[in-house]
């Protein structure tokens, strides 16, 4: 196991605020039936008239762009190919109740964006652990290079 990466970064917003989305509607469709014709799966419903649009939030922006100016500032960086471990610490800004396991789907597209990883599912273990209290909040985040991963096998 090899520490290739290591770095502290902003907080990720929950996967709660990674989101956003909108109805796209039809201006010839008849508003008494757009509920018939609405659904969450991002297609036009029946009559096609009314369709849903998700796009990234603006906390998810941002979060995005912070973690890209950090990593152009450490210069040039191989991008790892390999089966990864992953070490997050998690220090928020104030004592409200988070889900710890909806913190990582930020983090680590940030990290497909800026190149430290191809793509998340090089991402074989994780460890997440909520530190304490800190001023404006911040993710300390260690990524490890595995040659072979043993992957658990299921008993029975």
């Amino acid at each position: 196991m090899k520490l290739i990466f290591t770095e502290t970064l902003p907080f990720p917003p929950s996967v709660n605020d990674y989101w956003h989305k909108s109805v796209v509607k039809n201006k010839n469709a008849n508003a008494w039936n757009m509920q018939s014709n609405f659904n969450w799966s991002g297609k036009a419903g029946k009559n096609k008239q009314h369709k849903v649009k998700v796009y990234l939030s603006k906390k998810a922006i941002v979060f995005h762009s912070a973690v890209a100016d950090i990593i152009s500032k450490k210069g040039s960086i191989r991008t790892c190919k390999g089966d990864l471990i992953a070490e997050v610490v998690l220090f928020p800004k104030d004592n409200r109740r988070r889900d710890i396991d909806n913190i990582c789907k930020a983090l680590f597209d940030s990290l497909v964006k800026t190149r430290v990883i191809a793509d998340d599912s090089q991402i074989k273990q994780v460890t997440i652990v909520m530190g304490e209290i800190f001023k404006g909040g911040s993710c300390d985040i260690k990524l490890y290079e595995v040659d072979n991963f043993q992957k658990p096998r299921k008993k029975g």
